[in-house]
């Protein structure tokens, strides 16, 4: 990666600077992509308030620019596959001048092999349908789709999991699972959880 260190976020980098990076980074989904990750709009409080205190951001840096950034966060979770304690991937971003030097995968590297310090399992990745980079790369990476949301906003999301110690069901299962779970919601509700048939959720 040349010059870029991947590191936890020291404290001389704000959430506020995190923000920005993001806000930045996701510019193409708004304008190109027509949709909106919402926590790219959070203020620099309500990112380190939606990390926690069980949770770490970690950031990319070149020298002393920050170019790249991604955060996990540690919730309960009770999917139908995986039950307990899930490390949950998020607030991943590039800055746009320093794509194909593979910093997200290095970042997302970086937090898997600090949770399985941790003697954690399950790693979720949450992003946008229309997010093919992404899906792409989870799906390399080992990851399965497991779930399918309509947040309330203007896409739909897909969840995937990655299982650290090898995933226990065979992947007709999971992937049948996900279809069947994706073509109800999408029959249900449009984007933005507007029921169908009148009303909201």
């Amino acid at each position: 990666m040349n010059d870029i260190t991947i590191t936890e976020k020291p404290d001389w980098i704000s959430y506020d600077d995190i923000h920005e990076l993001l806000y930045l980074a996701h510019a193409e989904n708004r304008e190109k992509r027509g949709f909106h990750v919402q926590t790219t709009e959070m203020t620099g409080e309500e990112l380190e308030a939606h990390i926690g205190e069980n949770g770490k951001c970690f950031v990319a840096l070149d020298g002393e620019k920050l170019v790249g950034t991604a955060s996990y966060r540690i919730i309960e979770r009770n999917f139908w596959c995986a039950k307990g304690l899930v490390v949950d991937r998020i607030l991943a971003g590039v800055h746009p001048d320093y794509r194909g030097k593979h910093i997200s995968s290095n970042l997302f590297h970086v937090i898997e092999e600090t949770v399985k310090k941790q003697g954690l399992q399950y790693i979720e990745s949450t992003t946008a349908e229309a997010n093919h980079m992404i899906r792409r790369a989870n799906e390399k990476d080992g990851f399965r789709y497991i779930d399918f949301r309509v947040p309330h906003s203007d896409h739909y999301n897909v969840v995937m999991l990655k299982w650290l110690n090898g995933c226990p069901y065979p992947k007709w299962r999971t992937d049948a699972y996900f279809i069947m779970k994706m073509v109800k919601k999408k029959i249900m509700y449009k984007p933005g959880k507007i029921r169908r048939f009148g009303g909201k959720a």
